[in-house]
């Protein structure tokens, strides 16, 4: 059985529901660019490539938590010991050192700064550079909405009294979703509304606002990078922080909070992408067999037979060396 849920289907990325030449954009040129560019960046965050950001972040946070439900129960247990529960230290440190690991390299790779990498930070800088084709006119308009969506309104209290309330959801009559989406741009680019222009832009400030959100993963990042991914001789491991040298569960929280949020902001106020739940809901039990021993009761000689068997397996790399053998032509 997997160890994680496997997403629900859903529904594509970007599939536009209207062409074109059915979207009220007056610079059509930019209309289309725009329109290219936020399917790509939507395939980033949630596409099929394995490295896409969204099933990186939910894996992370699933491992977080089935690691925390058993960390919780252990420290149960410490708390009020009992002869038939305990848990066996050396496969606890393994368990904990591959947690640690695992998270410090996903926040590492999710906030790669790299220009070859699927990261958060990437993403922001490739948003930022092309700010200026994501005008309110195609952040509006860009599948079928209205950008007037007034005069929409008044057009529809005309042709069925000013009681009629049945407004579609999309396309160039859905004048409540038009108005929600200049609102939201509002926002984004502080312009007010009597000010609205087609060619409002983002503010710069939103990209390094994003920037700043995750600088709490840089420490993350550093041990990383020094303890995990590479060795640190002691040059290198010189000036390290306490928090660079040093990972706590609070931190890797804060790390897992600012990714999150970041990557949802992206998705769903910059990019009008799908929602996403921190991680996905488990159709199965993921504590089933946890309350079992790990071999049957008369096999505990066998869990030592197996350990010496992988025991002497290990040991019998003494024996071994890197002087050729006697038949080799290698001169020494």
């Amino acid at each position: 059985m997997s160890s994680h849920p496997k997403s629900m289907p859903s529904e594509p990325v970007a599939d536009y529901q209207y062409p074109v030449s059915e979207c009220r954009a007056g610079n059509r040129e930019n209309l289309e660019t725009f329109r290219g560019k936020r399917q790509e960046w939507l395939l980033w965050m949630d596409g099929s490539a394995p490295h896409s950001i969204w099933p990186q972040i939910r894996q992370m946070l699933w491992d977080d938590v089935l690691f925390r439900t058993i960390n919780d129960l252990r420290e149960e247990a410490t708390a009020r010991p009992t002869p038939s529960v305990g848990f066996n230290g050396p496969a606890l440190r393994l368990f904990q050192a591959g947690f640690l690991a695992t998270q410090v390299m996903a926040i590492r790779r999710l906030t790669d700064d790299r220009k070859d990498v699927l990261s958060l930070r990437r993403l922001i800088k490739e948003i930022e550079k092309r700010r200026k084709i994501m005008t309110r006119e195609v952040y509006v308009s860009h599948d079928g909405l209205p950008y007037d969506f007034e005069s929409v309104r008044l057009a529809g209290h005309v042709a069925h009294g000013p009681g009629y309330r049945c407004v579609p959801p999309t396309g160039t009559d859905a004048w409540i979703a038009a108005s929600d989406t200049h609102e939201v741009f509002d926002r984004l680019s502080g312009i007010q509304p009597r000010d609205r222009s087609r060619d409002d832009l983002i503010r710069p400030e939103w990209f390094v606002r994003l920037g700043d959100q995750i600088k709490p993963c840089d420490s993350v990042r550093t041990f990383a990078n020094k303890f995990i991914a590479h060795a640190a001789d002691p040059v290198s491991r010189g000036g390290l922080s306490s928090e660079e040298t040093n990972i706590t569960l609070e931190r890797l929280r804060q790390a897992q909070k600012a990714i999150y949020q970041v990557a949802s902001f992206i998705c769903g106020q910059l990019l009008q992408g799908a929602r996403h739940s921190a991680t996905d809901i488990p159709l199965f039990d993921p504590l089933e067999h946890l309350e079992k021993s790990w071999h049957l009761p008369d096999q505990r000689d066998l869990a030592g037979d197996f350990w010496n068997q992988h025991f002497k397996a290990v040991e019998s790399l003494a024996g071994e060396s890197c002087w050729p053998e006697a038949t080799s032509t290698l001169d020494v």
